[in-house]
C-alpha cells in the first residue's frame, strides 16, 4: 500500500504532441515531481530558515523532515 506521503504533491497529466519527423504523434504524459512528504519538508525548512541563522544546516533539515512526518501522521489520524 502506498503511503499518503509518498504520493505526488502536484501531479500534472497532459497530452504531449511530438513532430511526426521523430516518429511520435500524441502521447499521454504524467509528471509527478515532489512527493507530499518532500513538499511538506520543503515548506517546513523554509519556515525554519526564515527565523534561524543556525550554523548547523543538518539540524534544520532533520527538523523539517520531522515536521513533515508529524503533519502526515496527523492527517492520517484525523481522516
Amino acid at each position: 500500500m502506498i503511503k499518503n506521503g509518498d504520493l505526488p504533491a502536484m501531479p500534472v497529466a497532459y497530452v504531449a504532441e511530438y513532430p511526426a519527423s521523430i516518429g511520435y504523434e500524441k502521447r499521454n504524459e504524467v509528471e509527478f515531481g515532489l512527493t507530499k512528504r518532500e513538499q511538506f519538508a520543503m515548506a517546513a525548512m523554509q519556515g525554519i530558515l526564515s527565523c534561524d541563522n543556525s550554523e548547523f544546516p543538518n539540524v534544520a533539515a532533520v527538523g523539517a523532515v520531522a515536521h513533515a512526518d508529524a503533519l502526515l501522521e496527523e492527517l492520517e489520524r484525523t481522516k
